[in-house]
Parts: structure tokens; C-alpha cells; sequence
């Protein structure tokens, strides 16, 4: 057994890294609507950076496959609605070091004749073939440390030079200065654990590496150096500022409103939301200046809308008004006409609440620039070696 491999089994036990990820409790609101919707967008991103066109075979390696979320967003109806459906031109292979998580991945998968997993360090080596898209999703790369990553990344980059591919790797982080885990901002590895999910047994601490945009693009340049292969773009990107999965715990800032479970209620169309819990209201630590400005201008904006929301309940909020940006108005008009327009009972849960969820999500993710903020960083790298 690895070291890796056991520290994985330390951490949950037995077979336990499966079950947490076959937690029923996983897939969320916040994950279907909010987070594999952003997910596919940078993939659909990362693809078009690739040689791939549809009716050709598009090769993919997903870096710690885990038990095959990377394939279900492949081939999911969110990429089919873009019109790229991979179902029939995939060639998807998997790697990850853990075997329990590799068979469990064959069995959930064994209906997809064009899916391969295979057990295997990336620190060690890649398999040697050609591959247009490098896939990592659920934070692999954080188990690293630094300069395990960057051989990691090293190691991809010479396969990509060696098979003379135009390719593009998604590397996905903890980020680094996330409201999740504000105490820990000046720290770039610390004692982490995944609690948030329903298991047999207690996920135990386990060292993760958090990343700001900065540090991982200079991480990124130095393994391309290596790997004597010459980066064609970055991308960043922020996934989750407000509702990552520990603002459900309060694991590492106890005193944080538990976000992620109210923006979860704004979904429920059977539950009404404390709206004055669901502004942002965070104690930020110390950290560069353009993360404390997007933070305040983020707050300001977040409060605003909900509570535009809450005057038309007939609530008042704390804090001062802001103006929003003409991308992000239009709220209280929708409102407003939603209601003209309904003979619903529970107006709140199943109108006012839903199109508040909407303009959230808008705003978070029209506004994140991929600086380390929200519980994963991802970047997009492209390589053209063609």
C-alpha cells in the first residue's frame, strides 16, 4: 500500500474514501445548480483550447478520478445542452491511487464501454499516450504538496511535449483565502477535513494545500520550465465563493453563517430562508489588497440584493444600501411581475426565494476573477506542442 494510499485510508477508514463520495447527501442544490454548472463551463472552455471537433475522439485523463465524477460532467446533460455530446466520442481513462476508488469507479461505470480507470501515482509517471484534455475535478492536486504538485504538473506537461499534442490541463485547488477558513489565510498547508458529507465513520485531519491564483500560476510556469514546454494561456477561475461546503459546518470559523445550507433553503420551494442570516457578514483576516476589495465590493453587492428581496416581504435587513452594477438590476422588476403573474399559496418559498437564488448565483459567478477566494481555485492551461 502507498503512502498516499494509506494516508487516504487513515483519514476515512477502510473503504471509507468511497463512501464519502457516494454520499448521498453530496449532490446538493448548491452542487447540481450552482457548482457542476460552472464545472462544465470551464470544461466546455477547456475543449474548445483542444484539436477536439465533434466526430473525432476527444482523449481525456482525469487526475484523480476518484470514483468518476469527471465522465458523469463529461457526458452529463449540461455538456449535451452545448451541443457537445461526448457520449459518442470520448476516450475517457481515469487514474487514481487508490484501488477501492478505481473498482468502485468500474462497477458505477461499467455501461460506458469507452471509460477505463487504472490505479496509479501522477508523481511517479502518466500513462504514456496522447491526451487533448487533462480533467481534475474535487480537489486532487491539493493533496500535494507544493512541490509534489509541481512534479506532477511537470510530468504532464513533458507527456504533452512528447506526444506533440494541443492540449489543456484543469488543475483545481482549495483556494486559498475562501470566508470558509479565514484563520487560516496566512497558512499555505494546514490540517484539513471533508466532515461535510454523510459516512460511517469520522473523516480524521489530514495536511491539503490552499492556493492563491498567484502562487499556483508560478507554480504552473516553473513545472512548464521544467518540462522545457511553453504554456500558450492561463485562465482562473473561483468556484463557490459563498457556498463552499464548510460554510455548512463552521469547522474552521465557527461564528460564519452557514451559507451554503441557506442558499440551499432559497432552492427548497417547502422552506422559507432567514434572510438577515444570509448576508454577508464576515470578519476577513489579513491578505492582499485586491482580495479585501473584492470582498467588500462583493458584500455590498450580495446584501443588496437580498435585501431588495426582503422589501418585498416586508422585512428590513441591517447594513447600508449599495448600487448595483446594471448587469446585476432588474431583481425587485422580476419580482414584482413574478408575483402579478402568480396564484401560488407560499409566495415567498416557491417565487421570491427561487429568483433571489438566481441573481445570487449570477452575481457570484459573474463577478469571481480567479484569485484564490472561493473554495476551489481552477486553472485552465493551455499548450499547444502541435
Amino acid at each position: 500500500m502507498s503512502t498516499k494510499t494509506q494516508e487516504i485510508v487513515k483519514v476515512y477508514g477502510k473503504s471509507k474514501a468511497t463512501d464519502h463520495y457516494l454520499s448521498p447527501s453530496r449532490r446538493d442544490a448548491v452542487k447540481v445548480n450552482w457548482e457542476e454548472p460552472f464545472s462544465c463551463m470551464v470544461y466546455r472552455k477547456a475543449i474548445e483550447q483542444t484539436e477536439y471537433r465533434l466526430g473525432n475522439s476527444l482523449e481525456v485523463l482525469d487526475i484523480g478520478s476518484g470514483t468518476g465524477d469527471g465522465i458523469s460532467l463529461l457526458t452529463s446533460k449540461l455538456m449535451k445542452e452545448s451541443g457537445l455530446n461526448l457520449d459518442d466520442d470520448i476516450d475517457y481513462l481515469g487514474i487514481d491511487i487508490c484501488q477501492d476508488m478505481c473498482e468502485t469507479a468500474r462497477s458505477i461505470h461499467s455501461h460506458r464501454n469507452y471509460v477505463r480507470f487504472l490505479q496509479g501515482d501522477i508523481r511517479q509517471s502518466l500513462p504514456d499516450e496522447a491526451f487533448k484534455l487533462y480533467l481534475s475535478c474535487g480537489v486532487p492536486y491539493s493533496h500535494l504538496t507544493p512541490a509534489e504538485l509541481q512534479i506532477a504538473l511537470q510530468n504532464i506537461f513533458e507527456n504533452i511535449r512528447r506526444h506533440n499534442t494541443r492540449s489543456a490541463v484543469v488543475v483545481d485547488v482549495l483556494g486559498k483565502y475562501s470566508i470558509e477558513w479565514v484563520s487560516k489565510w496566512n497558512l499555505s498547508r494546514w490540517d484539513y477535513r471533508m466532515n461535510f458529507f454523510q459516512s460511517d465513520g469520522e473523516a480524521d485531519f489530514t495536511p491539503m494545500s490552499f492556493y492563491s491564483a498567484q502562487e499556483l500560476n508560478q507554480l504552473i510556469h516553473e513545472a512548464a520550465a521544467q518540462a522545457n514546454c511553453k504554456l500558450s494561456n492561463i485562465e482562473f477561475f473561483d468556484r463557490s465563493v459563498m457556498v463552499g461546503r464548510h460554510t455548512s459546518t463552521g469547522e474552521f470559523t465557527p461564528n460564519l453563517s452557514r451559507y451554503r445550507n441557506l442558499v440551499n433553503s432559497l432552492m427548497d420551494v417547502d422552506c422559507t430562508t432567514d434572510f438577515e442570516q444570509l448576508m454577508f457578514d464576515v470578519q476577513l483576516g489579513e491578505a492582499p489588497a485586491e482580495i479585501i476589495d473584492f470582498f467588500k465590493t462583493f458584500q455590498g453587492w450580495w446584501n443588496q440584493l437580498i435585501r431588495e428581496a426582503a422589501i418585498l416581504c416586508g422585512e428590513t435587513v441591517h447594513g447600508c444600501e449599495s448600487t448595483l452594477p446594471t448587469e446585476f438590476q432588474g431583481l425587485t422588476k422580476e419580482l414584482k411581475e413574478s408575483l402579478d403573474n402568480s396564484q401560488v399559496e407560499n409566495i415567498r418559498a416557491s417565487i421570491i426565494e427561487p429568483i433571489l437564488a438566481k441573481y445570487l448565483h449570477n452575481l457570484e459567478v459573474s463577478t469571481q476573477k480567479g484569485l484564490g477566494v472561493g473554495h476551489t481555485l481552477m486553472a485552465l492551461v493551455s499548450v499547444d506542442q502541435s
